[in-house]
């Protein structure tokens, strides 16, 4: 009896630490966003809805397939959970300590996908409600980090900066001479789009 009150006690606390950790990094994620949003070149408001709607297409919306495995893997961790919690139930007397083990890298990797698809909600909302902000910019190089990140280094307020590319692929942004369509969403995200019309002369930088 006192071995499982222990291990409950330690669930609990590492729960209670995580979340507490978790909340700060994502205060400080969030601060950091909007400080360098400060740097971003003056941009206009985004107001027509087809461009709405390319942005977020492009910028938000995962494809069918990610959306099946992560709903999927989600719903299959919490029937996992559920059993785990009756199997505490049933084997009380010979302790729990491996239940609540696996219980928690269940209720981590719940927690990752939960979170992603907040942040996929909110950007979706943002995109199709908020405030969008654009700049038709030329990337003067690129920035390969390796494991598919890339950044297109663009001019800032105050001197050059990284934006993250769109898919991580500067294949598109090549084409097109290297203009590209930077935007910016109220909650702080932003990134690098290839030109929704990149032949068009009245989307071309001045």
């Amino acid at each position: 009896m006192m071995e499982n009150l222990k291990a409950i006690i330690v669930f609990l606390l590492f729960w209670s630490i995580v979340i507490w950790c978790a909340r700060i990094i994502k205060r400080k994620r969030d601060k950091q966003m909007m400080e360098f949003s400060e740097e971003l070149p003056e941009m206009e408001l985004v107001t027509d809805e087809e461009e709405r709607k390319y942005i977020c297409k492009n910028m938000v919306e995962m494809g069918k397939v990610e959306n099946l495995f992560g709903g999927s893997v989600f719903l299959f961790n919490w029937w996992t959970i559920v059993r785990a919690i009756v199997e505490i139930c049933r084997e009380w007397s010979n302790g729990i300590a491996y239940e609540l083990l696996e219980m928690s890298l269940l209720i981590a990797i719940n927690g990752v996908i939960a979170e992603n698809y907040r942040t996929i909600i909110e950007q979706k909302h943002i995109c199709e409600k908020g405030v969008v902000k654009k700049k038709i910019v030329h990337i003067k190089s690129y920035r390969d980090f390796g494991y598919g990140s890339t950044e297109g280094v663009i001019e800032g307020k105050e001197g050059e900066i990284g934006i993250d590319l769109n898919r991580d692929e500067d294949l598109p942004f090549k084409r097109d001479g290297d203009m590209a369509m930077l935007v910016w969403l109220e909650n702080g995200g932003n990134r690098l789009l290839p030109r929704m019309k990149p032949k068009d002369e009245s989307n071309k930088k001045e």
